[in-house]
């Protein structure tokens, strides 16, 4: 029984190693920059592959939360599923979710007055 609980704390503590969080910061363009310039920040998590895992958020640099969903790639950002835009003070601005979702095709966007559906051809 020893041995199984060390084995299962190392495949733990290994699958911890790469999965580890990160913080990127970005300017009011959302150009990568020193934490000293920064208007925002992000907290991603990168798996093996150097692609984003999980729920990533982004924050002004007050803390708020200024952004919150699933992305598949950055650098240009591609949101999968359900994600939600904040103004500063926490109302949100609106919610998509994007088409790599199970929706497939389908793309929903609400914000506080409205909500669309649009198909992607």
């Amino acid at each position: 029984m020893n041995k199984f609980l060390q084995l299962l704390l190392a495949i733990l503590l290994c699958q911890n190693l790469t999965q580890a969080q990160s913080t990127e910061y970005f300017d009011g363009d959302w150009k990568p920059c020193q934490e000293a310039e920064a208007l925002y920040y992000r907290q991603i998590t990168y798996g093996t592959d150097g692609r984003p895992e999980g729920v990533v958020r982004d924050h002004y640099i007050g803390g708020a939360l200024q952004f919150e969903g699933r992305l598949l790639s950055v650098s240009p950002d591609v949101m999968d599923g359900r994600c939600v835009w904040y103004y500063e003070n926490g109302n949100r601005i609106q919610e998509g979710v994007y088409p790599t979702s199970p929706l497939n095709n389908w793309r929903v966007i609400r914000t506080r007055k409205i909500s669309i559906t649009l198909k992607d051809e």
